[in-house]
């Protein structure tokens, strides 16, 4: 396993150039989304919230596939441009990447639900406090165990 990580590590820098010039535009669009995202969040809607989270899905598959394809399948001609093969695999890996981030959503707020319910984390009596430190542990130990599969 150590020497995977180490080629992992290697094949990058080894083909650098190719790196950069491959993965310049998706990582400066990823820069963009995320500066875009951190400044306009104050006061946005969920919607545009949302609308934002699904376009950087996009952006990072963009990136991803790009990564991948030259790394992996060392292709040195690995593009950054679209064309109608790129869109089809970006549309797939994005729809992949959702589908697994709503999974995962949808099992942390089960668990969490389930076990506030049992435990009584989540039960707050009229003029009381919730017990912050309880939930927090709850809720992490959750987000880790819904991670798994």
């Amino acid at each position: 396993m150590l020497a995977v990580l180490r080629e992992v590590c290697r094949l990058p820098w080894i083909h650098r150039d190719e790196v950069f010039r491959a993965a310049g535009i998706p990582m400066l669009a990823l820069i963009a989304f995320e500066l875009l995202a951190a400044l306009s969040f104050w006061g946005t809607g969920w919607f545009a919230q949302v609308a934002f989270y699904l376009a950087e899905a996009v952006v990072v598959s963009w990136l991803a596939i790009t990564l991948h394809r030259l790394v992996l399948l060392d292709e040195a001609s690995a593009s950054s441009h679209f064309t109608i093969r790129s869109w089809i695999r970006v549309a797939k890996y994005a729809a992949a990447f959702i589908a697994l981030w709503i999974s995962y959503l949808l099992l942390h707020a089960i668990l969490m639900n389930g076990i506030g319910l049992a435990t009584g984390i989540s039960y707050v009596p009229t003029g009381g406090t919730r017990n912050e430190t309880a939930w927090y542990w709850v809720y992490w130990i959750t987000a880790i165990i819904a991670l798994l599969p």
